[in-house]
């Protein structure tokens, strides 16, 4: 027999859902593995009363409030979002609440309950890296947000960003949110500091108050580096010799599209990120920010690498996204395949 599982998709704004295509890829890729297995995946629907399980893909409170007198027979929570953008949902107290989760927070897998799963990536390498010499050197491709959450890394991506544009250093920054004032505009400033403040009082760490000024000029800075919305992020980043390729958190196991997207386009990644990702991606295929004590450092070494150093780096990287490995661990098809065998065995 059939069975049937719900799905929602709540966005931070109260009351605001997101309809999840499962017409498009990646997601029909999950789809049909559940429908191999005789799992039917829909979004939610109110007047659907008794489906035999309800799978939340992230979790805010509002939107649990709103079910969690129906007595579904099963909850299942899918973590995606980063711990710097969403960190109530990867607390226990949260994970409780559910009888199966997934996630790719390396830190909360401490139970049977809970289930590692990577993001799923998607993408293919493009053209060639012969016009490498000829590129421009530095592009940071990220959106212009922010996090009170500890091991946030929106600040010192700026910070970053700072560097290299105050020393001339040949940046070209892409990306929304970086235009001058953006967060001067009421509703968002009200927002900051009001989210800053609940912060630094709920931590019991009041020092934090004194830091907001000097966190909220750094976000409405005018940067000359900036170029804007890319129109094609691969195009885009292909025109560059390395990206700096920041997570927006250090979470272990936090690893996004972004490196991916540098080994796509040759590009070399200066990663920031998941404090555990050499336990997922061979370490010669990047550049590790850790290794440096800051960026005058950074930038000291990559002057001295020749395009044979940065050749093999490229290398390497396009030999990751090209083998097996890569296949097994990242790729949709098998990401969700797994998923999918889990969910049949236990709804």
């Amino acid at each position: 027999m059939e069975k049937r599982l719900m799905s929602i998709s709540p966005c931070s704004i109260k009351g605001k859902y997101n309809e999840i295509d499962f017409n498009s890829y990646p997601m029909i890729v999950l789809k049909n593995e559940l429908k191999k297995r005789n799992i039917d995946i829909f979004n939610f629907n109110p007047k659907i009363k008794d489906p035999d399980a309800i799978i939340f893909f992230d979790y805010f409170k509002w939107a649990y409030k709103r079910i969690e007198d129906i007595p579904f027979k099963y909850k299942v929570l899918y973590l995606s979002e980063s711990t710097a953008v969403n960190s109530e949902q990867y607390e226990s107290k949260i994970s409780s609440q559910f009888d199966l989760v997934f996630t790719w927070n390396d830190s909360i897998v401490v139970n049977n309950k809970i289930v590692k799963f990577n993001i799923p990536v998607v993408g293919n390498m493009i053209g060639s890296t012969n016009d490498f010499s000829a590129r421009k050197k530095y592009i940071v491709m990220n959106a212009n947000k922010y996090s009170f959450y500890d091991t946030e890394r929106y600040s010192y991506r700026r910070e970053c960003i700072d560097f290299l544009d105050s020393n001339n250093l040949e940046l070209d920054l892409y990306g929304p949110y970086w235009q001058k004032n953006y967060y001067f505009r009421p509703k968002k400033l009200i927002g900051f500091f009001r989210k800053g403040f609940l912060d630094a009082i709920g931590k019991k760490q009041p020092h934090k108050i004194l830091n907001l000024i000097s966190h909220f000029k750094s976000l409405n800075l005018e940067r000359k580096c900036y170029k804007g919305v890319a129109k094609d992020k691969y195009e885009t980043l292909s025109k560059y010799k390395y990206c700096i390729c920041f997570e927006n958190d250090i979470t272990p196991g936090d690893i996004s599209e972004k490196i991916f997207d540098c080994f796509f386009c040759g590009t070399i990644p200066i990663y920031l990120g998941a404090s555990n990702i050499e336990a997922y991606i061979p370490k010669e295929t990047f550049i590790d920010m850790r290794q440096f004590c800051d960026f005058n450092q950074l930038v000291e070494y990559i002057d001295t690498l020749s395009e044979c150093d940065e050749r093999v780096i490229l290398e390497a990287g396009k030999n990751y996204v090209q083998s097996a490995e890569f296949h097994n661990i990242w790729r949709p098809e098998k990401v969700y395949e797994r998923i999918a065998e889990e969910l049949a065995a236990n709804l």
